[in-house]
């Protein structure tokens, strides 16, 4: 052993207030603690080597725990430095107690501390457990450092893993048997740049919540903040968004057919704010035309000045709190993008800052979908997002799932399980039930069938692929006054019917409508002028070429106010294009953006919502059919959507122009012309 390693050791030693002769007699597993620095690579400097003989030990503070985190069995606590910088604290449990396995536990949001909560949590179950400060603490300029933003983005975890199997490796005489990774928000990001970046470091990964866009997101708070202060008297107190919250749980709530303060699914609920709108002389439960309008901001989804959407918008449920400048933003666009310290963020273009952020941290980006070098390894995926998190969007998550890929040829349910929790806000918290065994729970139960973690293991070591996950909702003295089954992604659990709603066995796990792959496609059958409907005017022949109001006059066009309906009813369509085709949720679409008493000029399809619903809903559940949206032109009140689509293989499909009308923000009317695709066209150019 080299005389450097003989003096780290006795420094660490020292550092930690134990002397050598009192970790000798506390037995060989204080020893080794003591001696542990000295059997690590030279990158890394052990400050703290100190066995944890006396229980209960309170750790210090941090984000995740700010009382300090409990744990209840002796263990070796190393902590120290990485490259000179990257925090570290890797806990060894007692040799009699490791369950030769490894726990990772990311950090959220900007870093710069410790993972205490789980990492105790892990050492009390017998893992060793790691975590990172990623490279620098808390309230320290870091973002437009490239180090210490490389550090962020991907290579703290990668060297603290390496450093924990190490660690592990020289205090038990042998390497870890498998590896885990916990962890929420942040801490969901850098599991994902693991899995994506080194395939090889984990076996198992349970990841809530995951902020694979951090421009984005940074994006979306400073939206959030720009139309509060632009907003004046109508901007929104924590008091009005509990008003938003409960309008959209009264408007939805039983409309998975039970009652429990919660929607089950927020993508099938139509409430809009505009139903808060008070009444005459109402002045509580309501919102006033100002509030309604800048809560109605900020629910949309982010577009630029164009039109160009950049993410979902939030849910029905989804509130976003009041607060001041978020320091993230600043960070990222004015630090780093512009560079410059007195930027003012009311100057913030998404159209131009966000590609710029992006393209500054582009290790930071944890969108890529290609997990197939981790799953050819057998590495396994469990995903968590609350329904109603106002932080990470539940459909970016959802979309991350959806495109998921594995080895070529095989399915994603091989190596990966999403399960969405109705009512839970961001990592944990909200009404529904958030106790299951994530990231950052106080009491986890160690079963896999309450346990999310636990089924993990369970998938990884004898191949039992997780189902349903019995959550708990716990009061403030962590009581359990309710639980609920967590179904796989797409199912969701409904109940039976019989059973108390409070008690998991009341519910049964059943694929909904919400799942089905369902569009808008129109018939082909012609309408002669008789068929117009009695009473309206010959269609043919016609006595006019160019219909009256057909063209919108240049006066009408050019004012501001023609300019923002059509900016308004772009970002409608955009939503309603991409709820019905892209997301094929018809319903959804419908009910959002569709009048109940839409007008249709298709001939086989009655007036009225429901009625155009029945006709497309079971149209396309069939996985068979086919869609694209060629272009989609919004002119004032009227959209043009062009689109391709086909029933199945042996259909040679339509081209179609869809004409919708727009009134106060609903589609009000409809017609649409249909061409059957021919096998050949003169000019050799497919017809859409």
């Amino acid at each position: 052993m080299s005389q450097r390693r003989h003096i780290l050791a006795l420094a660490a030693t020292m550092a930690a207030g134990v002397p050598a002769q009192a970790a000798q007699a506390a037995g060989p597993d204080a020893t080794r603690c003591a001696q542990l620095a000295a059997a690590l690579p030279a990158s890394v400097q052990v400050t703290v080597a100190r066995a944890i003989a006396q229980a209960p030990w309170r750790s210090p503070v941090s984000a995740t725990s700010p009382e300090g985190a409990i744990v209840r069995a002796p263990f070796c606590r190393l902590a120290g430095m990485i490259e000179g910088d990257i925090g570290f604290e890797i806990w060894l449990p007692a040799t009699d107690r490791w369950n030769q396995r490894l726990l990772g536990a990311g950090v959220g949001g900007e870093a710069g501390y410790f993972n205490y909560a789980d990492m105790a949590r892990g050492v009390s179950q017998g893992f060793v457990t790691a975590s990172s400060d990623t490279g620098h603490r808390q309230g320290e300029r870091w973002i437009d450092d490239p180090r210490k933003a490389e550090n962020y983005s991907q290579r703290a975890y990668h060297l603290l893993t390496q450093t924990a199997k190490a660690a592990a490796q020289a205090y038990y005489g042998r390497a870890a048997r498998f590896s885990y990774f916990i962890g929420c928000s942040g801490g969901g990001r850098q599991g994902l740049r693991e899995m994506q970046l080194y395939p090889a470091d984990y076996d198992g990964a349970l990841i809530g919540a995951p902020g694979q866009d951090v421009p984005l997101l940074a994006a979306r708070l400073l939206q959030v903040y720009l139309t509060q202060t632009r907003a004046g008297a109508a901007a929104l107190t924590s008091a009005d968004w509990d008003v938003v919250a409960r309008g959209a749980v009264a408007s939805c709530d039983a409309g998975d057919g039970l009652v429990d303060g919660v929607i089950a699914d927020p993508r099938r609920c139509a409430f809009t704010v505009t139903q808060l709108a008070c009444a005459p002389g109402q002045t509580a439960g309501c919102l006033s035309a100002g509030k309604i309008a800048t809560a109605q901001a900020i629910i949309a989804p982010l577009t630029d000045s164009a039109g160009r959407r950049y993410d979902h918008g939030l849910l029905p449920g989804i509130t976003a709190r009041p607060g001041g400048l978020p320091p993230l933003p600043v960070q990222m666009f004015g630090q780093v993008v512009h560079r410059d310290a007195g930027w003012n963020p009311q100057s913030f273009d998404i159209a131009t800052d966000l590609p710029a952020a992006r393209a500054a941290f582009t290790t930071m980006d944890a969108t890529s979908p290609d997990l197939s070098a981790y799953a050819a390894r057998g590495g396994k995926l469990m995903l968590y997002q609350g329904w109603v998190d106002a932080s990470v969007q539940p459909e970016a998550t959802i979309g991350l799932y959806d495109a998921l890929q594995g080895a070529p040829g095989t399915d994603k349910s091989a190596f990966a399980r999403l399960y969405m929790v109705p009512g839970m806000t961001h990592c944990r918290g909200g009404d529904g039930t958030d106790a299951f065994g994530g990231s950052e729970d106080v009491a986890p139960s160690g079963h896999p069938a309450t346990d999310m973690l636990a089924a993990l293991i369970g998938w990884v070591e004898q191949g039992r692929a997780p189902g349903p996950i019995v959550a708990a909702r716990r009061t403030a003295a962590l009581n359990v006054d309710r639980t609920r089954p967590l179904c796989p992604y797409p199912q969701e659990a409904v109940a039976r019917g019989r059973g108390s709603i409070d008690q998991a066995s009341g519910f049964r796990c059943v694929a909904t409508a919400t799942a089905q792959l369902s569009a808008s496609f129109s018939g082909s059958k012609s309408m002669t002028s008789a068929q117009a409907g009695e009473g309206a005017a010959p269609l043919f022949p016609v006595t006019r070429p160019i219909a009256a109001d057909a063209i919108a006059s240049a006066a009408q066009t050019s004012t501001a106010d023609y300019a923002a309906l059509t900016a308004r009813n772009r970002a409608i369509m955009t939503d309603f294009v991409t709820l019905l085709y892209e997301r094929r949720q018809p319903r959804v679409a419908f009910e959002k953006y569709v009048h109940p008493d839409y007008k249709q000029h298709n001939p086989i399809i009655a007036d009225g919502r429901e009625n155009a619903l029945k006709w497309l809903e079971p149209v396309f559940a069939k996985a068979t059919t086919e869609i694209q949206v060629r272009r989609v032109l919004v002119d004032g009140d009227y959209a043009t959507v062009q689109i391709i689509g086909r029933m199945g293989p042996d259909d040679p499909g339509s081209a179609i122009i869809n004409i919708f009308h727009l009134k106060d923000g609903l589609i009000t009317e409809h017609w649409d012309v249909t061409q059957a695709m021919p096998k050949e066209t003169a000019s050799g150019r497919p017809l859409g």
